[in-house]
């Protein structure tokens, strides 16, 4: 039949076992990955620069002048920001404010890190055990978090301050009671899934403890959304230090803090603004830039969107 195909108008191209071989994208590890993926995001970039030079400026900013940022000099009071070598003026009290800014970023920048390690050290515990062994045990435990969770934390932490003399020490051991909270609810939904993996029933045939499977196997494969869970507890920690020291129950002066600077400065807003201003500014930039950074890590630490 004219037109018909016949077997003698194919012929084999062969086939190439070395090619088939080759590595078409070079191996890296879950981390090398991770950082490809935060430098391909340009506001995760971004927020990660302007964190690093905030970090920069927390520590090495106060020796930049001449003035320490306790003491007061009543004949140069709310100085406009550049005039007599203030960078960004002084207050009512002729206190520089570039020192103050900086040293008060130290407290609250320690402060969230502090409270963040402090729930990421309970929560993970704690959301591991829980969801682990699960049945009774899990309820049990998350229960009572769902209790903890129902009474407004920033309530507790008022009412532990009340208490105990303001400070510190005070604030971190306030934030740190309700901080675990939502770490635990994290890991233990993490756990639930990987202990029915094959490596995790593959180590309890090979007769690995409990402890070590949770150890070794579990929580390590937990740390990408705990990290960026992390990301978000820091900020929350400073806000809510900015805002318990604007109330008058953080940080006591002389000690500065983000709080303390914006507390100064909503009293003189109208006449002098720049006393507000320039905190508030320092304020926001750094809570933006840690949630920024927490959704570039979120997407770049999931290995579903592996490049």
């Amino acid at each position: 039949m004219k037109g018909e195909m016949t077997k003698q108008d194919f012929q084999p191209i062969g086939k190439d076992k070395r090619v088939n071989q080759d590595i078409f994208r070079p191996t890296i590890s879950y981390w090398a990955d991770a950082w490809i993926k935060i430098k391909n995001n340009k506001m995760a970039l971004i927020s990660l620069i302007i964190l690093t030079l905030i970090i920069i400026m927390i520590i090495f900013g106060p020796y930049i002048v001449p003035y320490k940022y306790y003491e007061q000099d009543y004949d140069n009071t709310n100085i406009s920001p550049g005039e007599q070598g203030h960078i960004f003026g002084t207050d009512s009290l002729g206190r520089d404010l570039f020192s103050r800014l900086w040293i008060g970023g130290r407290v609250s920048i320690i402060i969230g890190i502090i409270v963040a390690l402090l729930s990421m050290a309970i929560g993970v515990i704690y959301g591991g055990v829980a969801g682990y062994f699960g049945g009774r045990i899990d309820n049990i435990m998350m229960r009572f978090v769902d209790v903890m969770l129902t009474i407004p934390g920033l309530l507790i932490n008022i009412m532990l301050l009340i208490v105990l003399e303001p400070g510190i020490t005070t604030i971190i051991i306030a934030f740190g009671i309700t901080g675990w909270l939502s770490m635990a609810r994290l890991v233990r939904g993490q756990v639930l899934q990987l202990k029915e993996q094959e490596y995790v029933l593959a180590a309890r045939i090979l007769g690995a403890s409990n402890r070590r499977i949770i150890i070794k196997h579990l929580i390590p494969n937990t740390m990408g959304p705990i990290i960026v869970e992390m990301t978000l507890v820091i900020p929350s920690a400073i806000f809510g230090e900015a805002f318990l020291s604007y109330i008058g129950l953080g940080v006591r002066p002389p000690m500065a803090s983000w709080g303390i600077l914006a507390s100064e400065g909503i009293k003189v807003m109208r006449f002098f603004p720049y006393q507000l201003i320039i905190p508030g500014i320092i304020i926001s930039l750094t809570i933006l830039s840690f949630n920024l950074l927490g959704d570039g890590l979120r997407d770049a630490l999931d290995p579903r969107h592996r490049i």
